[in-house]
C-alpha cells in the first residue's frame, strides 16, 4: 500500500512543511534561497552591499555590511512563511578572506578579500597567511589584537550561532604555514573546524525567528 504524502492527508492528520534557507554570501552580494522539504524553490532574495578600493589592487569589505544585508535578507526570505517550521540554515561564500576579531568577538579591520593583491604573493596571494604577515608589518596594533581569524562565512556563521567554526575545506586554505614561523602563535586563534554537512549550532537563530 502506498504510503500518503503529508498533503495528501486530511485535516489533522496533516503535516506541516519544513524548510531550508540557503546562504550564499559573495563578494558583491548575498544570495539567499528558501526551499521546502521537496527541493522545492519557495522564494529568492538578493541583497548587495559595497565593495572598497582603498588603494590600486587592494579589495575590502565591512563585515557589518555582510550582516546587515543577511538579516534584511532573511526577513524578506521568510516574510510569508511560518519561521517555526524552519529546519536548517546553511551558508556558503567567499573563500580566503581574512576577518580579524578581537578578544570580545569586535571586528579589528574591514576584511581583507580574496581577490586583495596588497601582499603582492604571487604563490598564495588569495590566501590568509599572508595577509596575516601584511598586517603584522604595516598594523602592528591591530595585528596585536588579533584573538581569532575567520573566513567571511565563517563570521555569518558565528553571527548566526554565536559559534566560531571552519569546515574542513575551507580551513586547508586558511591555515596553510600558520603554524610556522613567523606567525605560529596564530594556531591559537584557528576556529573550530566541522564537516561541510556538520551542525554548528542553533540557539541564536532560534531567536532570529521570533
Amino acid at each position: 500500500m502506498r504510503k500518503r504524502a503529508h498533503r495528501d492527508l486530511p485535516g489533522k492528520e496533516r503535516v506541516k512543511a519544513l524548510y531550508y534557507i540557503g546562504i550564499d554570501l559573495g563578494t558583491s552580494s548575498v544570495k539567499l534561497l528558501l526551499v521546502d522539504e521537496t527541493g522545492t524553490v519557495r522564494n529568492t532574495v538578493s541583497k548587495s552591499y559595497p565593495l572598497y578600493f582603498p588603494l590600486p589592487g587592494w579589495a575590502e569589505q565591512e563585515p557589518k555590511d555582510w550582516w546587515k544585508a543577511c538579516l534584511s535578507g532573511l526577513a524578506e526570505l521568510i516574510r510569508d512563511t511560518d519561521a517555526s517550521r524552519i529546519a536548517g540554515i546553511g551558508v556558503g561564500g567567499q573563500m580566503h578572506g581574512l576577518v580579524a576579531l578581537d578578544e570580545k568577538d569586535a571586528v579589528i579591520r574591514p576584511a581583507i578579500l580574496w581577490n586583495d593583491g596588497r601582499t603582492a604573493n604571487i604563490a598564495f596571494a588569495g590566501f590568509t597567511a599572508p595577509k596575516l604577515l601584511w598586517m603584522k608589518k604595516h598594523e602592528p596594533d591591530n595585528y596585536a589584537r588579533i584573538a581569532k581569524i575567520m573566513l567571511p562565512k565563517d563570521y555569518s556563521n558565528y553571527r548566526l550561532t554565536g559559534v566560531h567554526a571552519c569546515d574542513y575545506s575551507d580551513a586547508s586554505g586558511k591555515s596553510k604555514n600558520l603554524s610556522a614561523p613567523p606567525i605560529g602563535p596564530f594556531r591559537r586563534a584557528l576556529t573550530s573546524f566541522f564537516a561541510s554537512g556538520g551542525a554548528i549550532g542553533g540557539q541564536k537563530t532560534k531567536k532570529l525567528q521570533s
